[in-house]
């Protein structure tokens, strides 16, 4: 668990150095060691347990850096995914948005200008 938090704590300090200040990261197979397939049967308590210890480092790290945090996902099941976030994640949760293939959102932008 050290290692990984002094790995999380570098990447947080060179993405700062980068001026990056918004990272999006895939839930299924990356946030989590598991494919939901956007069909995950079970609890959100129990999909909680499949949360790589790397991130459950890196996400408090960078929120605390303030760096804006989005989970990206191609499954409907965002509810699902908040839900687990939450369990994780209680204080940092609701600062945390989540994108899927819910149909609850848009995009409206005109994309990257670089």
């Amino acid at each position: 668990d050290e290692a990984i938090l002094s790995q999380c704590e570098e990447a947080v300090t060179r993405l700062i150095e980068l001026k990056i200040n918004f990272l999006a990261i895939d839930f299924d197979q990356t946030i989590v060691d598991v494919h939901t397939h956007g069909q995950w049967k079970g609890s959100a308590h129990e999909l909680s347990t499949h949360v790589r210890p790397l991130f459950q480092h890196l996400i408090p790290a960078a929120i605390t850096a303030d760096i804006k945090v989005a989970v990206v996902t191609f499954s409907p099941q965002c509810g699902q995914i908040k839900d687990v976030l939450e369990i994780i994640f209680p204080e940092f949760s609701n600062g945390i948005v989540v994108r899927g293939r819910d149909r609850t959102w848009s995009y409206l932008g005109a994309g990257s200008k670089e």
